[in-house]
């Protein structure tokens, strides 16, 4: 399995669960932890799963978060 787990985060909290996510999933696979700003295109070939995370502000995602998510 090819996973990648993008976050972002304000005080480090989301990190830590993406991180801890990462750790788990890298049990049965290839998993890589990348925060929302350094997805590039090439880490979104190939893969089985895609988690993303981050943190609320107003019940939206982060505004980096959402800028990403636009893009793709």
């Amino acid at each position: 399995m090819k996973a990648l787990v993008v976050y972002d985060s304000f005080f480090g909290n989301t990190e830590q669960v993406a991180q801890a996510i990462g750790a788990a999933l890298g049990e049965r696979g290839e998993v890589t932890v990348l925060r929302v700003g350094e997805v590039r295109p090439e880490h979104l070939t190939g893969l089985d799963l895609l988690c993303i995370g981050s943190p609320t502000r107003g019940f939206r995602p982060s505004p980096a978060t959402q800028a990403w998510l636009k893009g793709l």
